[in-house]
């Protein structure tokens, strides 16, 4: 198996993005009564987010720690 390891800066970009577009789903939740929008369809997006966001810290973490036994410091 291969394996391909982000730079925690691109890591840490994703995250960053995901969380802007999280909160503007959580926006929309403040908001679905006068929007017609379904609140399970905008809730079940949020928690796909969160669970995004959850991964990818998970991945900034095990970089971190990949690097640090690899003794790098360019992550």
């Amino acid at each position: 198996m291969r394996c391909k390891i982000m730079t925690v800066s691109s890591l840490e970009n994703s995250t960053e993005r995901l969380k802007g577009v999280l909160a503007l789903v959580y926006l929309l939740c403040e908001i679905v009564e006068v929007s017609g929008i379904s609140e399970d369809a905008v809730r079940g997006v949020a928690d796909l987010l969160e669970t995004v966001c959850r991964d990818f810290q998970a991945d900034i973490d095990a970089a971190e720690n990949v690097n640090r036994e690899e003794g790098r410091t360019d992550g």
